[in-house]
């Protein structure tokens, strides 16, 4: 694989305060449209699971934030409060 050659790191592990991604593929935020009255759809959550399903290592919905108050139940969990 060309890219894999070209980009050595990029499917590589990462760890991030203590977190481990799988590869360097990052999803950035962006608006879908899909929200409604300040909330996420159904529809944006399968869509950002499809993506860390896929090849994504990290992704991001709009509005993201990964503070200390919040914690991960597991791989393709929910964020909540502990």
């Amino acid at each position: 694989m060309e890219g894999a050659n070209r980009y050595p790191l990029l499917l590589s592990p990462l760890e991030i305060r203590g977190r481990r991604l799988r590869n360097r593929i990052a999803s950035t935020p962006h608006a879908t449209g899909w929200s409604r009255d300040g909330l996420i759809d159904r529809s944006e959550v399968d869509y950002h699971v499809r993506k860390a399903a896929g090849s994504c290592g990290l992704v991001m919905s709009q509005m993201s934030h990964m503070g200390r108050h919040l914690t991960c139940d597991g791989p393709g969990r929910a964020l909540t409060r502990p």
